[in-house]
């Protein structure tokens, strides 16, 4: 049964109620404002409440963004990546194409609203790797006969939303599209492992499972290097990875029930820490 979502003081500024389902055509902007703890909500609590608090109030944003956005758009909505994806004429530009000029400037703050600044170095770089995603010969079993973008909501057992976006979603996958400096198996599990990719498969399969009570798909991540040859390299998610990432959300999510119910966020131990090196340092000085 739909349920409907209570807000709580942190929130009352900042989410949109929506119902537990499937939302085919909510706008990016419109998902992160509604009510719900995602997988990047999750991995800013990892770091501590505290910088989840901080950063959901003010989103924060990583070098290659733009790049990333736009590919993800070229592939996944070119009707969209037609509208938005924009590069400066020329005439606004200074010498060997400085963006620094006041013309620039104004240009920018004339762009409509969710507008993608690039280059055109970096336009075109994004649409070969596009071509690279397009003509890989997993591409019609991956993206097609789906949708893009959907946003999925459900409420646990404990009353907890939690919501997921899955690049594209068809009967056989979900599947997250990724731009990478390198889609090499072993580079690519580093980063996967780094970045907790895996937190994203686990938590996205189960609000599937349980919205649709009960199905299998895989969670396949969808590769493109950044730089030719823009290979192109296709991943699925073992079961164990998936466990293991359960394992490690699961302390997560009920340190954020206490934040939820005390509002109190804290960051770091207020005591004095025995510092430490990252485990590969010892294992240097073993070898």
């Amino acid at each position: 049964m739909p349920n409907p979502k209570k807000e709580t003081e942190m929130d009352k500024e900042k989410t949109v109620l929506l119902m537990d389902g499937f939302y085919k055509t909510l706008p990016m902007p419109d998902y992160h404002q509604t009510e719900g703890l995602s997988k990047s909500s999750i991995a800013d609590l990892a770091i501590s409440p505290a910088h989840y608090k901080a950063r959901r109030l003010e989103p924060t944003t990583f070098p290659g963004a733009d790049l990333g956005t736009a590919v993800h758009m070229l592939v996944l909505e070119p009707e969209l990546a037609e509208e938005r994806i924009v590069t400066p004429p020329k005439e606004v530009l200074g010498k060997n194409g400085a963006r620094s000029t006041n013309a620039y400037k104004d240009w920018v703050a004339a762009l409509p609203e969710g507008a993608i600044n690039l280059s055109e170095s970096e336009y075109n770089t994004a649409q070969y790797m596009r071509d690279a995603m397009i003509g890989h010969p997993r591409y019609i079993d991956l993206l097609t006969g789906g949708h893009a973008e959907v946003s999925a909501f459900w409420t646990d057992e404990k009353g907890l939303t939690r919501k997921c976006r899955p690049d594209y979603l068809n009967d056989a996958y979900a599947v997250d599209v990724k731009t990478t400096v390198s889609a090499h198996p072993a580079q690519f599990g580093r980063q996967a492992y780094n970045l907790h990719y895996g937190w994203s498969a686990a938590w996205t399969l189960d609000i599937l499972w349980s919205l649709t009570g009960g199905g299998r798909r895989e969670y396949v991540f969808f590769c493109v290097e950044k730089e030719p040859p823009y290979a192109v390299a296709c991943y699925s998610t073992p079961q164990d990875i998936i466990d293991m990432a359960r394992d490690e959300i699961a302390p997560i999510v009920a340190q954020y029930r206490v934040c939820r119910e005390t509002d109190i966020w804290p960051g770091f131990s207020t005591e004095i820490e025995t510092l430490t090196y990252p485990r590969y340092a010892y294992k240097r000085q073993e070898d």
